[in-house]
């Protein structure tokens, strides 16, 4: 599993410097300049159901993706999941598969995800939808990038809070999709989730056979 690990980390840090360097080098890669505000087709946050309500939370109908998951990660499964009753009866939202999630609250460094299935997060998201597959990996990949930036803009003093209107104001200049890049991104994108699917199932076979073990 540290070999997969590592190997997704190298794929991160390979997008993010051929990235970095199309946006810093190359001003004819880019159309114009936009907000996160008109980029995304819908800025929202999630909600929580009530955890007293056992209905909300059985049965497991729909993924339910917490703040603390989210690491820059590939989101394939949660660990958590709410019923439609929870769903219908919380402020949380159906967000749609190939979306991109941020934690509202970070220490230092963004944390973003890439959201491979549709779910639903809980208030401490901030969720970004597109209405283009490579908006949303140039998005993910853009944001880890600027992260720190962003971060600097947020209010609070220990802990840093992230809000839809600094996101909003959020300025960037926008590639034209049909760039070589995006084919490497979604590649890169696809290989990552092959991997971190692999992980959870070495994962829940390892846990598998710890359980079965007798002292």
């Amino acid at each position: 599993m540290r070999r997969l690990r590592n190997r997704s980390a190298s794929l991160i840090e390979f997008a993010k410097i051929i990235l970095r360097k199309k946006y810093e080098c190359e001003d004819s890669f880019y159309d114009n300049i936009s907000t996160l505000n008109s980029f995304c087709k819908t800025i929202t946050s999630g909600g929580t159901p009530n955890r007293g309500n056992h209905k909300y939370w059985h049965p497991n109908d729909i993924n339910w993706l917490k703040n603390g998951e989210i690491k820059n990660n590939i989101i394939v499964n949660t660990e958590e999941s709410i019923s439609k009753l929870g769903f219908s009866e919380s402020s949380t939202k159906l967000i749609p598969a190939n979306s991109v999630s941020m934690a509202m609250y970070c220490v230092s460094d963004i944390q973003v995800s890439f959201n491979t299935i549709p779910l639903c997060t809980n208030q401490a998201v901030i969720n970004l939808i597109t209405d283009d597959l490579k908006k949303s990996i140039f998005l993910y990949y853009l944001l880890m990038i600027f992260g720190n930036y962003i971060t600097t803009q947020a209010n609070g003093s220990a802990q840093q809070n992230l809000s839809k209107d600094i996101l909003n104001t959020f300025e960037f200049k926008i590639p034209r999709l049909e760039a070589p890049l995006f084919s490497y991104l979604e590649k890169n994108i696809a290989l990552r989730t092959c991997i971190t699917k692999e992980i959870n199932t070495l994962v829940k076979i390892k846990e598998s056979i710890l359980s079965t073990l007798t002292y």
